[in-house]
């Protein structure tokens, strides 16, 4: 999978979006009724720059992101090739093209938005041998579909 690969970029954007949804509501709560304010300029080093790194590649991910308020949201993260799919869930083959891990099977909820090669689609669109990136928040869930390579382009 090439790093501009919609699946790794969709990853990127769950969270990063996570990330900074949680850190604004965080940074709200703490900043209370004071008039001062403070800039923090956030650096990259090699050590966190290596951990974004293997968190673009894994396999499944469950965060818990303050939202504000005192309240908490779980946002999920799974990655596969698409085995099949029943009414409004989907049988997952997690892992890497070259080293399988586990089939799973995962519950979409009533109303999934589905992306196939960077368009709207649906459910029933999806063909096996597809990579997926399903991200499960507490407000939608989305399937990201990437087509199945058919063989060697010349």
């Amino acid at each position: 999978m090439s790093p501009s690969s919609p699946i790794t970029r969709g990853s990127a954007i769950l969270l990063c979006g996570a990330a900074l949804g949680g850190a604004g509501g965080y940074a709200a709560s703490a900043s209370g009724a004071s008039a001062s304010s403070s800039t923090h300029t956030a650096t990259s080093t090699p050590k966190t720059r290596g951990a974004q790194a293997r968190l673009r590649r894994a396999i499944s991910i469950t965060a818990v992101i303050p939202t504000g308020g005192g309240h908490f949201a779980t946002v999920t993260e799974e990655r596969g090739t698409f085995v099949s799919s029943s009414g409004t869930s989907l049988t997952l083959q997690e892992g890497t093209v070259k080293a399988p891990y586990k089939t799973v099977t995962i519950e979409l909820g009533s109303d999934p938005v589905v992306r196939l090669a960077r368009r709207p689609s649906s459910l029933s669109s999806l063909t096996a041998g597809e990579r997926l990136l399903i991200a499960q928040g507490p407000r939608r869930t989305t399937v990201v579909a990437r087509l199945a390579r058919t063989g060697a382009t010349s």
